[in-house]
């Protein structure tokens, strides 16, 4: 990670560096995020994430060149408006993200539970853009069926890794991979990690699935505590931070709702952390216990 880190904040001063020299005035919005503006006025955010990974495959003296490339494609979107549907189709990936950030951006997305959603992307070798709802009018396919292709790269792209730790004396099991890990949730059932009550998951980072079976003999409460306290760290320690908020993984309740259901919204409040839990799951709990 320290290397990515070092390799980022060189990137991203060629990338001011350049931008500069083109006219364009620069703002650090995150670490990975560069926000430029052009003499007519218009911003513009740079996720500069795959730039960097693509970057670090090449020799240092190739890295300008790439930064070229990575400014003409995303400063210049009218080169691109020629590609049709069949050619982006393979580029297609979905990741959870934030609501609201999918909403200001007006990109496509799907239902996935409280906050979160399945957005749809264009994954290029040197960047990463948001399909937006007028780009997508324009193609001949329904919203359900990107998101199915962006889902089906995902999961051809291959297995997250996984590990089992012991949080308190109960295990949780940590995926890991890349910024699509969270895609995985969606066929978590070919890990082996449902357990026959559902499974309590979460996504406290972009490249991290936690994962907590509920196993005969004992309901989500059981295993909530030893998901709290690693989903909050590892939210905490994130350099990208994604959701800190626990779910329940259901295959009955995900067809009942189209979505998961929102198990615990994880608040901290001075050195002290609220754990609020959505009635809905406390009563599907209890009735476990009948």
């Amino acid at each position: 990670m320290a290397g990515m880190d070092g390799n980022l904040k060189v990137i991203r001063w060629m990338v001011t560096m350049r931008a500069r020299n083109l006219g364009y005035r620069c703002e650090e919005v995150t670490p990975e995020v560069l926000a430029v503006t052009g003499a007519d006025g218009q911003r513009q955010d740079l996720p500069l994430g795959p730039l960097t990974r693509a970057a670090t495959r090449l020799p240092r003296s190739e890295w300008m060149a790439a930064i070229n490339e990575f400014l003409n494609m995303t400063l210049n979107p009218a080169s691109r408006d020629d590609e049709g549907l069949d050619a982006l189709r393979p580029l297609l990936r979905t990741k959870l993200v934030v609501e609201e950030a999918a909403q200001q951006r007006k990109a496509v997305y799907g239902e996935f539970g409280q906050d979160l959603v399945e957005g749809l992307v264009i994954d290029r070798a040197l960047t990463m853009e948001w399909v937006t709802e007028k780009r997508a009018a324009g193609w001949p396919a329904e919203r359900y069926e990107l998101l199915r292709w962006g889902r089906e790269n995902v999961r051809a792209a291959g297995r997250l890794d996984v590990r089992a730790v012991e949080v308190s004396g109960a295990p949780v099991t940590v995926l890991s991979g890349d910024d699509y890990a969270s895609t995985h949730l969606y066929w978590l059932d070919e890990y082996g990690l449902v357990g026959q009550h559902g499974t309590l998951v979460s996504v406290p980072n972009r490249t991290t699935v936690l994962a907590a079976p509920i196993v005969a003999g004992t309901n989500g409460f059981d295993h909530l505590h030893p998901m709290v306290q690693l989903t909050m760290s590892m939210y905490e320690d994130a350099e990208f931070p994604l959701m800190p908020r626990i779910y329940h993984w259901d295959a009955d309740i995900m067809e009942a709702l189209d979505q998961v259901l929102g198990a615990a919204l994880l608040q901290p409040t001075g050195d002290q952390l609220a754990v609020i839990v959505n009635p809905a799951f406390q009563e599907s709990q209890e009735a476990l216990d009948r």
